[in-house]
């Protein structure tokens, strides 16, 4: 699944997924919608299950994908 997460400002987000996983999520990867050259490029997933995973993107929103199954 992937998605974009349209916030704005910097910081951590949950990201919900549209459908939940059946058994686990594997991987979760996020991408920055750079800010600006000032925005550090901090991106980081963490707390994965089978609806959701926090994301923290530096320069406010950016691209999500999770895989499992």
């Amino acid at each position: 699944q992937w998605g974009f997460r349209s916030d704005t400002g910097y910081g951590g987000r949950t990201v919900t997924f549209p459908i939940a996983f059946t058994k686990q999520c594997f991987n979760g990867h996020v991408t920055t919608k750079r800010g600006g050259d000032s925005a550090n490029g901090n991106n980081y997933v963490d707390n994965l299950t089978t609806t959701k995973m926090w994301t923290v993107c530096d320069g406010g929103g950016g691209y999500w994908i999770a895989i499992g199954y």
